[in-house]
């Protein structure tokens, strides 16, 4: 079953170690590593885009791959949409982004990325992405998520953003250790706005 997963906190908190955590239990995924974090070196890794097409093109059953592409004299604009487009050609497959504010704006979406979150569902793609700061995600990713972890954050954009869809828990957000989240999920109930 495909869906949307977001993970949210400051540098440091254990954002990348949760997402490496969550794709060491899927079976085919793609990790677009935005920044390069070593981290997603236990993961087999890609460094160019036709690496990756190789890979998908080869019908491997399963596949765990960090995608650490942009050597192939691509902008960063660029590589991310081809990826998103070949991401658009698979089934059962978890997209991942770390850092998915570098990638979109809170008022505009790539059309390809839309397309996966809209529409991912009909071909079992699901998309999970992490960043620092809430109030950064497009809406659509946000009303469309049913996993949300969130590590400590404390800008009052973000906490209110939080408050209505964590309710008064989102007060806890400021004073979460380390490595500690909260995790949110729809069948809480609590609709996420």
């Amino acid at each position: 079953m495909s869906d949307v997963r977001i993970v949210l906190g400051k540098r440091g908190m254990g954002k990348s170690t949760r997402l490496v955590e969550m794709l060491k239990l899927e079976s085919r995924f793609i990790l677009f590593n935005t920044l390069g974090e070593e981290c997603y070196e236990v993961f087999e890794t890609c460094r160019t885009f036709k690496a990756l097409c190789e890979v998908i093109l080869s019908e491997r059953p399963c596949f765990q791959i960090n995608y650490r592409g942009i050597h192939d004299g691509l902008s960063t604009e660029q590589d991310f949409d081809f990826c998103t487009r070949l991401i658009l050609q698979c089934q059962n497959v978890v997209f991942a982004v770390d850092e998915i504010d570098q990638h979109q704006k809170p008022i505009s979406l790539p059309q390809s990325l839309e397309n996966i979150v809209s529409l991912g569902r009909h071909q079992d793609i699901s998309f999970w992405c992490a960043t620092r700061r809430a109030h950064l995600i497009h809406p659509l990713i946000r009303s469309q998520a049913n996993e949300i972890h969130i590590f400590h954050q404390w800008e009052p954009r973000d906490i209110e953003w939080l408050k209505e869809c964590i309710g008064n828990r989102a007060y806890e957000v400021p004073n979460l250790p380390k490595y500690c989240s909260i995790i949110w999920r729809d069948t809480d109930g609590i609709p996420i706005a």
